[in-house]
């Protein structure tokens, strides 16, 4: 080094090498510097090849861009419900509410716990918007859909928003759908104690599924029968029980049903048709006969 001259050497650990190694008086200063972050340290010179000080800095590296993260069932059943967690269903409303499926196999609906901002509506939010339904920049984020899609354009468009930690749960619902050990939700139902809201339940599965049905409370509801795709549900009384279908070789389907002592005709909130007397309430769509790809 010249008279009067300092330079500073950075090893940077992201880069798999040192960018300069230097040893001074037998001292391995490189190693040393390694002590601090970002490994910097500055060697100053009043005269060529004299020593006067080496000096380590330390400080804060940049992040490296950040990346998606391709997570399991278990990393989110593990964080579904956590502060600074929020799981996001990007598939379209109807898929969310059990009134489609897209697997053979894989019983419709949502993971509990899932807020539903489809990959359209993602797009064209507003940060503000995605923010006041729980999607903050501040948490991570955790984005499913079927197959893996959908969700691996959703997680990409976060962060190209400067969401800084994403990740995307590739399995979706063909992972969490098709475990017997699962269940999946459906959006609550609603009916009255009037004797024209007697409803016919039916289940569209494939034609030799084994279902087996139970309430959560009998003394609100009630059914006719406890197996096969098609049940009858009575309300009994005001107040509100789970209704469950046990669906051999797949998730369960579980959704909460309220009911209400006024007569009149009441109406579902999105994962059936509507309570017209006599009608039939799809708590699942028609399962396809093969899986199509995406």
């Amino acid at each position: 080094m010249d008279k009067g001259t300092s330079r500073t050497f950075t090893f940077r650990p992201d880069s798999g090498k040192d960018l300069e190694r230097v040893t001074i008086n037998d001292i391995d200063v490189t190693a040393e510097s390694k002590k601090t972050t970002p490994y910097s340290y500055t060697v100053e010179s009043i005269a060529s090849d004299a020593l006067i000080r080496v000096t380590f800095t330390g400080g804060s590296l940049p992040d490296p861009s950040p990346s998606v993260g391709i997570v399991d069932r278990s990393y989110v059943k593990s964080n579904v419900g956590k502060a600074g967690f929020v799981l996001v269903d990007v598939r379209p409303k109807d898929y969310f509410d059990g009134l489609k499926t897209y697997v053979s196999g894989a019983t419709a609906g949502h993971i509990a716990g899932a807020i539903n901002v489809p990959l359209a509506s993602l797009k064209a939010s507003s940060d503000l918007d995605l923010a006041s339904v729980g999607l903050a920049k501040d948490k991570t984020v955790i984005v499913y859909c079927n197959i893996g899609g959908t969700s691996a354009a959703a997680a990409t468009a976060l962060l190209g928003r400067g969401y800084g930690s994403v990740k995307d749960y590739s399995g979706g619902m063909r992972d969490w759908g098709s475990d017997p050990n699962e269940v999946v939700a459906m959006s609550p139902l609603s009916l009255n104690t009037s004797d024209s809201h007697v409803r016919i339940v039916s289940l569209d599965v494939l034609p030799d599924a084994q279902v087996s049905w139970t309430v959560g409370d009998s003394s609100v509801l009630s059914l006719n029968k406890s197996t096969g795709p098609v049940v009858e549900v009575t309300g009994i009384k005001a107040g509100t029980s789970s209704l469950t279908a046990t669906i051999a070789g797949q998730a369960k389907a579980q959704t909460d049903v309220t009911v209400a002592s006024s007569a009149g005709t009441s109406s579902s909130s999105g994962c059936n048709v509507g309570f017209a007397p006599l009608g039939v309430l799809m708590l699942m769509p028609v399962f396809a006969m093969a899986l199509r790809k995406r």
